[in-house]
């Protein structure tokens, strides 16, 4: 693709974007990157067509339409991922105090196993 006809093609994603924020009244912080023939997969090994990174939505596709579908995709997997961010939030939170508690009583436990060998000894 000659880099003009890029730059063009781009500014449309970009425009699209807006107008997905405008009608969506959220996601103004994201911003559209068009990468067409790059290749990337996902963990199970599948081509992506598009992931948001922060708050960038990549786009992977080789034709505009296609890019485009794309956008809408990511955007609204965007949205939906904000929706449960505090959930997710919170979940994590709980895990980690509780691998903290265990993790001290677990200490606990070895420093008793070695005092108790200790006295067998």
């Amino acid at each position: 693709m000659i880099q003009g006809q890029l730059e063009v093609e781009q500014a449309k994603l970009r425009k699209e974007l807006d107008r997905l924020k405008k009608m969506a009244n959220l996601g103004f912080e994201l911003e559209v990157v068009w990468l067409p023939g790059v290749i990337k997969f996902s963990r199970e090994d599948k081509a992506l067509r598009g992931e948001v990174l922060g708050n960038k939505i990549i786009l992977y596709d080789e034709d505009l339409d296609d890019a485009k579908e794309t956008l809408k995709h990511e955007f609204i997997e965007y949205l939906m991922d904000q929706a449960v961010k505090p959930y997710r939030n919170l979940v994590n939170n709980w895990i980690s105090f509780f691998q903290d508690q265990a993790y001290s009583e677990r200490e606990k436990t070895v420093k008793a196993l070695t005092n108790l060998f200790g006295l067998l000894s």
